[in-house]
């Protein structure tokens, strides 16, 4: 997978709609692992999120890592 192909197949996968709130208008793709910590640009590890949602899950790791929103290194 490229970057590219990563987002667009996440785009269509979410219909422009958060991934996580399935509400708001997604704008954010953010990787459940890192890529500081070997994350690949690959869909199964990238959401596709609004704004406030990229923010919660950065800002309560334990919480997003329970929800299965993050994954540890």
């Amino acid at each position: 997978w490229t970057e590219y192909s990563t987002r667009v197949t996440v785009r269509e996968r979410s219909n422009g709609v958060c991934e996580r709130c399935d509400s708001a208008l997604a704008t954010d793709m953010h990787h459940r692992k890192n890529r500081s910590q070997m994350g690949e640009w690959e869909p199964v590890n990238i959401m596709h999120l609004c704004a406030l949602c990229h923010v919660e899950i950065t800002a309560t790791p334990a919480a997003s890592g329970a929800a299965g929103h993050s994954v540890p290194s």
